[in-house]
């Protein structure tokens, strides 16, 4: 009887180191991943320290630079606008010219008769 308990108690104490050795081994690969997620986390936090300052001045910038496109677009639109005019205008001239009859067939038989 004692032999049994003697072995019972030998195999739940095996047991037990195995898993008290796998619970160090989880807690030492805890620990390294927990150091280098520290030291991913310093590296990152220096390197964003100035993020939102940057971004605050990218944003600036982009705001004067809008601002100050705002009469470049009106000139532009108006350049379109005299370009327009003025290819409406060749084309009139071009047909006036090229046109046999300038006021149309019509008004000229009216003048002939």
């Amino acid at each position: 009887m004692v032999t049994i308990v003697v072995a019972i108690n030998l195999i739940l104490s095996v047991l037990l180191c195995y898993v008290a050795q796998r619970i160090w081994q989880i807690r030492c690969k805890l620990a390294r991943t927990a150091d280098t997620l520290i030291a991913i986390e310093r590296c990152t936090r220096t390197v964003l320290r100035d993020a939102p300052e940057i971004i605050y001045c990218g944003q600036d910038s982009i705001y004067r630079l809008r601002q100050s496109g705002e009469p470049l677009q009106i000139q532009l639109q108006q350049l379109r606008q005299l370009m327009s005019l003025s290819a409406i205008g060749w084309q009139t001239w071009i047909r006036f010219r090229n046109s046999a009859y300038p006021f149309g067939a019509a008004s000229y038989k009216t003048r002939k008769s």
